[in-house]
Formats: structure tokens, sequence, C-alpha cells
């Protein structure tokens, strides 16, 4: 492999990663959004992430970095829709369990 198969390769593969990232934390925005708590601050933030989403669905395809150097194609964002539901569900149980343990300490 010559020198420039391998940037190409090693910016790729940091191209990816913060393409997961990102998908990462707009996952986290929007499980933070159904606290009131949490102020405008998150709604803002929330926002950007949902923009960055837009962008995103209006690449042909998407890639998330899976493992290390595997990328597995995403052809829709309803992938993403689904995943971020399903950690949606997992931080209110988690959420509704940390509220149980605080209100039992107290």
């Amino acid at each position: 492999m010559g020198k420039t198969d391998e940037f190409n390769r090693f910016v790729r593969g940091s191209f990816y990663c913060i393409l997961e990232k990102l998908i990462s934390a707009i996952r986290l925005a929007k499980s933070m959004s159904e606290n009131p708590d949490l102020g405008e601050f998150v709604k803002e933030f929330k926002k950007v992430l949902e923009d960055s989403l837009e962008i995103l669905s209006d690449l042909d395809c998407d890639f998330v970095q899976s493992k290390e150097d595997e990328l597995t194609p995403i052809t829709n964002l309803q992938q993403v829709h689904e995943a971020t539901d399903d950690i949606t569900h997992f931080a209110k149980i988690k959420k509704a369990e940390s509220d149980l343990l605080r209100r039992k300490f107290q």
C-alpha cells in the first residue's frame, strides 16, 4: 500500500469515526430533550444536532464505523432513528431506576 492509500484510509477512518460520534451525540440529545430540568441550552444543542442529522440524511449512503476496520453502510437513516428510539427508551429506564435509588437513600 502506497503512502497516498495509507493517508486516504486514515482520513476516511477518522471521518467515519466523526460521523459515528455525531450520531451518538444526536441520540444523547434526543434522550435528554425529554428532561424539563435541562433548560434552553439542551434545546439549542438538540436543534444543531438535528440539523446535522438532516445534512447526513441528504447523503446517498452514510457510514458508521462499527469496528476498528469494518465499515457498515447505512443506506437510509431509518436504522439510526430506530436505534435512537431504543436508546431513548433505555435512558428513560435508567433515569427511573436512578430516581428510585435516590428516593430510597434520602
